[in-house]
């Protein structure tokens, strides 16, 4: 307000306007230099990776970007809903861009916005909430383990209990105690989430069949391994 003041004065503009005038610019001019700083300090904690705007996409014909679609995004109401955006293509074709582009859209409206890649999303997120997030340990891997380690004819009433409880085979009794002791806090969150699976051989189907293609072309280069990966997975998802 005071550099806005000091501004006019030199400018001889405050000669022109009455006090009414003088006031309800400063006061205008004090109100634009907060959201302005705001704004600032929203960019700067978001740590974009890029610098893009809704203003500056590229909506070439071959990126096949709907512009209206678009535009609907930047108005951000689905952050208002708590819906998901997921913004899919092919490497390089611009997706970061487009997202930094709908962040810097939101910290503009005064939303607050943090731009991490997956990675650094996950190592954050169990950073802040260790020890109140479950781990979902797969069932049938566990029940794999002991019946590798049990035997048909425990010889220990020990062995006899553990193998009512697992219903396997067990050979090694120390190894499934320790082993269902370890596991036993993640091994029923799938009872009060209906949305986690149980075991993980939805996983190990995907990447087996990715393995078993790969090992098809083993004569491939090491970039030629990595670029047919993430065409598969590309192609998959």
């Amino acid at each position: 307000m005071a550099r806005t003041y000091e501004t006019s004065l030199e400018n001889e503009k405050l000669l022109t306007l009455s006090t009414d005038e003088m006031i309800g610019m400063l006061v205008e001019a004090k109100w634009d230099d907060r959201q302005n700083r705001n704004l600032e300090r929203r960019l700067r904690n978001a740590r974009f990776r890029y610098q893009s705007s809704i203003e500056n996409v590229d909506y070439n014909a071959d990126r096949n970007l709907d512009r209206g679609q678009l535009l609907r995004f930047a108005e951000c109401s689905f952050i208002s809903k708590h819906e998901n955006t997921i913004i899919t293509g092919s490497t390089g074709i611009g997706k970061s861009y487009i997202a930094t582009a709908i962040g810097h859209q939101a910290c503009t409206l005064g939303l607050k916005v943090y731009y991490a890649n997956l990675g650094k999303l996950f190592s954050r997120l169990f950073a802040r909430y260790k020890g109140h997030v479950g781990i979902q340990r797969c069932l049938v891997h566990i029940q794999r383990m002991s019946r590798i380690w049990l035997t048909r004819d425990p010889r220990s009433p020990a062995g006899w209990e553990l193998l009512s409880i697992t219903q396997q085979m067990h050979k090694m009794i120390r190894r499934v105690r320790r082993l269902l002791i370890n596991a036993i806090s993640d091994m029923f969150h799938y009872l009060e989430d209906e949305q986690i699976p149980k075991s993980t051989n939805a996983l190990e189907s995907f990447f087996g069949h990715l393995k078993d293609n790969l090992s098809i072309h083993r004569g491939m280069s090491s970039s030629n391994r990595k670029n047919y990966i993430k065409g598969y997975l590309h192609l998959r998802n």
